[in-house]
């Protein structure tokens, strides 16, 4: 199966976390597809396809929509900052709420995909395979392994590690931008890291999991290696034909960050994923690609 597989017929789909940035694209993406399509959300439902759940309650009077066959849990609480100030809460949202509602579903004979994260493998200073076992520093991580535990003991659970997802309005880019646009310098971290995949490039291969029956176990979607914050805002600097002297950079710890909120190492090995579905790891440089034709119309690029 490549991406852009299609589901079965009559087999629909339920997003847990529509208001979530992927959840959303998700959405239109399966309406795109002609892919039968619910989903949950924290805010007044304003289509009868939207339902009303709240994780921060314990969702146990929560019943799936007719006809979905497979969930994908992309609701949490991914701040990282948030899980260390308030990790009960968290958990609540990021274990707790997995476990009622992944058992719930799988004992209706629906299929469940977990979204997760590159931070399970944050203390590693290597890429790392899906069969690695987890290591991570911050409570976000910790938190995501309990949860990838439970959904990978259910018949037929999956879960999907993912890097950084670049969103097409993501406000920190988005801000190197304008700045750079305006002639005005910036000051991205060169001791942060991530391997960035783009929004769409995310969105088609969780569908392509979700649309595969037999998909079970950890699969990690990544770029094929890392890039720091400091050289991806040089390239954007490249790419926009702007004076690459407009980015200065700085370490991370200049903001009060410290090294369990800046990891060293993010990328992934996608051997699971290339040998299931055909699908291999991007460069870093496509999803920033990706980012600026979606911003190109918004922000003035000299000419």
């Amino acid at each position: 199966m490549k991406v852009g597989s299609p589901f079965p017929e009559g087999a629909g789909l339920l997003v847990v976390g529509g208001d979530a940035m992927i959840g959303y694209a998700m959405i239109r993406e399966a309406d795109r597809r002609g892919v039968p399509c619910w989903w949950t959300t924290r805010r007044p439902p304003r289509d009868n396809r939207a339902l009303p759940l709240d994780l921060v309650e314990p969702p146990v009077a929560f019943a799936p929509p007719r006809g979905a066959r497979v969930v994908v849990l992309v609701a949490a609480q991914a701040r990282l900052q948030a899980c260390e100030d308030d990790p009960a809460l968290a958990a609540r949202i990021n274990v707790d709420a997995v476990r009622v509602l992944a058992h719930r579903f799988a004992a209706l004979g629906l299929r469940v995909l977990l979204l997760s994260t590159s931070q399970v493998h944050q203390a590693s200073r290597i890429r790392r395979g899906e069969t690695a076992p987890p290591s991570p520093v911050n409570e976000y991580g910790r938190q995501k392994v309990r949860a990838e535990g439970i959904v990978t003991a259910l018949p037929g659970g999956a879960v999907l590690r993912l890097t950084k997802v670049l969103e097409p309005d993501n406000a920190l880019l988005s801000s190197w931008l304008a700045e750079m646009g305006g002639g005005r310098p910036i000051h991205p971290f060169h001791d942060m890291m991530m391997a960035p995949v783009s929004l769409a490039a995310a969105v088609d291969v969780i569908l392509a999991l979700a649309a595969q029956a037999s998909a079970q176990g950890i699969y990690q979607f990544s770029a094929s290696h890392d890039i720091s914050y400091a050289d991806a805002a040089r390239y954007l600097a490249r790419r926009g034909g702007w004076d690459e002297q407009r980015v200065m950079p700085r370490s991370f710890r200049d903001a009060g960050l410290t090294p369990v909120l800046a990891p060293a190492v993010t990328a992934m090995d996608v051997c699971r994923l290339s040998d299931a579905l055909g699908i291999g790891a991007p460069a870093p440089e496509a999803a920033l690609d990706a980012f600026l034709v979606a911003r190109r119309n918004a922000i003035s690029f000299p000419s």
